[in-house]
């Protein structure tokens, strides 16, 4: 199967998507990815191409943006792999990719401070503590 299909398929199934900037970020990213492989056989894509897309494709840009477009092609790839039970490995799963496009991840304790911060606390339930359930504030005096 060649990108040009593989990428109708997916627009195809995305019909049901009612949001329009979804549909317009993701068909942003895929008339590029057409572009830059226009006949390529979707099998023959490799991590290092598709690597040197996203780098081209989101060089100045904000991070978040780089993230938002790892995600798309990683799903779009799942959805061929997934849904179409096409028989490749995704290439966005490359391990240099992953770390390049991976999202900060903060600590517990930072979300639990920057949660104190406000009145109404929404926790999640596996900390024990029950949703809009309101805290005691702290104050802090040095001693």
């Amino acid at each position: 199967m060649i990108i040009r299909d593989a990428i109708n398929i997916f627009q195809i199934s995305q019909k049901n998507i009612h949001r329009k900037r979804t549909k317009d970020s993701y068909r942003y990213l895929l008339e590029h990815l057409e572009n830059h492989f226009p006949d390529s056989p979707i099998e023959g894509i490799t991590p290092d191409q598709i690597h040197q897309f996203l780098e081209a494709l989101t060089e100045h840009t904000a991070k978040s943006t780089r993230r938002l477009r790892y995600a798309q092609l990683k799903a779009f790839f799942n959805f061929l792999i997934n849904e179409k039970r096409h028989s490749m490995k995704n290439p966005c799963h490359d391990a240099i990719m992953v770390k390049a496009f991976k999202s900060p991840r903060m600590k517990q304790k930072e979300t639990f401070a920057q949660l104190h911060k406000t009145s109404n606390y929404v926790i999640p339930a596996k900390a024990g503590i029950q949703h809009y359930q309101q805290l005691p504030r702290f104050r802090y005096s040095p001693e």
